[in-house]
């Protein structure tokens, strides 16, 4: 099985500090796969530069095949690998279902070749109670899980999901390991 993500000694510097040393990773297309440590070892900046916010100090990333090593996130975005944040990034003056329906236009992997699924995805999410609520009135645990939805909505092939469940509580964080499973 060919990887669809494949990190290769991936090393990220501010200045002398060393946030990220000789990363290599890869993962196959279908994977779930977890990036686990403590505060402050890196799991965030890898995500910065897989995802395109911060270009290696040195190593390559090559995604679905490319060389995509310091490519801008909008252009990873439309190549299908998309990225949600530790604090949901939401629109918050937009209802759960404008929200959706914008991150349907954002162009990413396969968006093109599909019509938006916003009803599906709300449903398969339980987002239903929320459709018509402004995003920033949201609890957090259900912001995070609009922001996943987004993520979704936009057709990316590759979800990197940074610190999904931090400050959920266990009802949410059951919520949450449902919704991968199924987005998966």
């Amino acid at each position: 099985m060919s990887a669809v993500l494949r990190i290769g000694g991936v090393t990220q510097r501010f200045g002398g500090l060393v946030a990220v040393r000789d990363v290599n990773i890869e993962l196959p297309r279908g994977a779930i796969a977890g990036l686990i440590g403590p505060n402050g070892a890196g799991k965030t900046t890898l995500f910065n530069v897989v995802s395109g916010f911060f270009r290696p100090t040195q190593g390559r990333i090559h995604f679905e095949g490319r060389d995509v090593t310091g490519a801008a996130p909008h252009v990873l975005a439309r190549l299908g690998l998309v990225r949600t944040f530790q604090g949901a990034r939401v629109f918050p003056k937009l209802t759960v279902e404008e929200g959706l329906r914008t991150a349907a236009h954002l162009p990413s992997g396969r968006a093109a070749a599909r019509p938006p699924v916003i009803p599906d995805v709300i449903s398969e999410l339980g987002l239903e109670r929320y459709a018509h609520e402004l995003a920033g009135s949201l609890p957090s645990g259900v912001m995070r899980v609009l922001g996943i939805a987004m993520a979704i909505q936009t057709g990316a092939t590759m979800l990197l999901l940074d610190e999904p469940a931090a400050g959920l509580s266990a009802e949410e964080l059951l919520n949450l390991q449902r919704i991968i499973r199924r987005v998966h």
